[in-house]
């Protein structure tokens, strides 16, 4: 052991150096360093009588990944049963003679057990570029933390369980996938072909359940949420809808983002601004019943440009698939949802009116903060207990699919444009 760097002070003592690039090949994970930086020089997940209780229990806990929308194969599920078999009624002295197959037991044991305690709390997928969240802290249970906890003898696959999102949402989509992939069984015990549609459904609730996992944990008593598969915008109230109305969104050549943010101020008499045409000049257009952003405009300054606001086009809102805008939000009533955010602060609709009534531009700060949160989704259980189901307006899913199904997902293009400094 002497002569190993820190980092390497994750196996027994008697593990050779030169046989580490069978155990890892590339740079030991930190976490990985961390767990046995603070639990020694030991094997954690086998003693002198072979594997422990805890090792079996993390086995079914990436079986059980699969109704999260996980594919076990990722956690390299066979790997681990082949080398806790390696390892499993062996004497004493054959283990001490066994150096590499404990070797690769931590490796695969460990490394696992931190990749899915992170993947089941904020997803497998990196949440902060497909689903950036500001303002609203993200509570994460540190995985190093817990794999102490539960080792030796505790059972990883409750502990684990217990980390996935645990709200109505979230259970109704899993419960669904857990019911198809029965089905999807079924069929292929008997030989037969596995209906298209029901393939299509399942791959839907994978990739949705991976978005829910992207989402903040903390539920706010008032929440704005956009479903910009269903163009409905919705005000909620300790988790009931207080009033929703239709939406304009981004055309497919300019999606709008899905992100979640804090209202931060509201906009009457607002102008309506295009991107310069040159440094000289810029085109700007004054407060107007004509004007294309409406009566009040909605900010929640992210970097994706986009906001909410009114509009005078509004037979746009009635069309079958309202994707006309350039990124921005469209709604038809935006002094209903001024009013709303401003009820808080005991801004009345008189003290609104009287502001519209100025024929100048005027910002009120929202001082509650609001969460809003922005999503693009083709499955959610909506408030009454029921799966909804969506078209793929801007065919993310594919994508997404792909590279959460991926063994070693590449870094996703540029999306389309969402939203732009003028426009919207």
């Amino acid at each position: 052991m002497e002569g190993l760097t820190a980092a390497l002070v994750l196996l027994t003592a008697a593990v050779d150096p030169s046989q580490w690039d069978e155990v890892y090949p590339s740079a030991v994970p930190e976490d990985v360093a961390a767990f046995y930086q603070t639990h020694g020089p030991r094997p954690a997940w086998t003693d002198e009588d072979g594997p422990v209780p805890a090792a079996d229990g993390l086995v079914a806990a990436v079986e059980d990944a699969a109704t999260h929308g996980l594919r076990p194969e990722y956690y390299r599920h066979q790997d681990m049963v082949a080398a806790l078999n390696a390892v499993r009624g062996r004497t004493p002295e054959e283990l001490q003679e066994a150096q590499l197959a404990v070797a690769r037991v931590e490796a695969l044991f460990t490394t696992t057990f931190l990749r899915l305690a992170a993947d089941l709390q904020t997803g497998r997928l990196d949440a902060d570029e497909h689903h950036p969240v500001w303002g609203m802290r993200q509570y994460v249970h540190d995985p190093v933390r817990l794999l102490q906890e539960v080792l030796p003898d505790g059972d990883p696959r409750q502990l684990l369980a217990e980390l996935a999102p645990d709200d109505p949402g979230y259970r109704g989509l899993r419960e669904t996938l857990v019911r198809d992939l029965r089905i999807r069984d079924e069929y292929r015990a008997h030989g037969w072909e596995v209906d298209e549609a029901l393939q299509q459904r399942i791959d839907r609730l994978k990739v949705n359940l991976e978005r829910h996992r992207w989402l903040p944990r903390s539920r706010h008593p008032r929440e704005i949420r956009v479903e910009l598969t269903d163009f409905r915008l919705r005000a909620l109230e300790d988790g009931e809808v207080a009033f929703e109305m239709p939406v304009v969104i981004g055309q497919p050549h300019r999606a709008t983002r899905n992100f979640s943010h804090r209202m931060a101020s509201i906009v009457f008499n607002p102008h309506w601004e295009v991107a310069p045409l040159s440094f000289d000049h810029r085109l700007r257009q004054a407060p107007h019943p004509t004007n294309p952003m409406g009566q009040a405009k909605f900010l929640f300054p992210n970097r994706f440009f986009v906001n909410i606001h009114g509009t005078p086009e509004r037979h746009l809102l009635d069309a079958e698939v309202p994707a006309f805008s350039a990124g921005c939000i469209r709604i038809r009533r935006p002094l209903v949802l001024a009013s709303w955010l401003l009820e808080p602060q005991r801004f009345s609709s008189r003290e609104i009116r009287g502001l519209l009534d100025r024929d100048e531009e005027v910002e009120v700060r929202v001082r509650e903060r609001t969460p809003i949160h922005i999503l693009y989704r083709t499955a959610w259980v909506d408030e009454d207990g029921v799966i909804q189901h969506r078209d793929d307006i801007y065919g993310w899913d594919t994508k997404l699919l792909a590279r959460l199904d991926g063994d070693n997902p590449p870094p996703e293009e540029p999306s389309a444009d969402g939203g732009s400094p003028g426009g919207c």
